[in-house]
């Protein structure tokens, strides 16, 4: 009988240990997990602020380009018109060409 309580004591006692082992195991694995999952939403954060940032220089970079091109059309006007204004003083100096020609 003596044994067989020995052989109980023993036996609660490895149960205990056992217990008291997963529980740490547990609360570590908890707390790896915690740690984990901060620097999961950290990074998600991150990468959230980065998309903003790259939307913001997308649109900048769009606005940069509408800005280029309105200047281009702006310069293409003013040599359309420039090459007008040069047409319009070539006839004018044919015209008067041929008027001295026939007087």
């Amino acid at each position: 009988l003596r044994s067989s309580e020995t052989q109980l004591k023993e036996r609660e006692n490895e149960l205990q240990k056992m217990a008291k082992y997963l529980k740490n195991a547990l609360l570590k694995k908890g707390e790896e997990t915690e740690d984990f999952c901060k620097r999961m939403r950290a990074q998600s954060k991150r990468i959230q602020e980065l998309e903003k940032v790259v939307k913001e220089m997308e649109s900048k970079r769009f606005e940069d380009r509408q800005a280029v091109c309105a200047k281009d059309r702006q310069i293409l006007l003013q040599r359309e018109e420039a090459l007008q204004k040069h047409e319009d003083f070539n006839r004018q100096l044919s015209m008067l060409r041929e008027e001295i020609l026939l007087a």
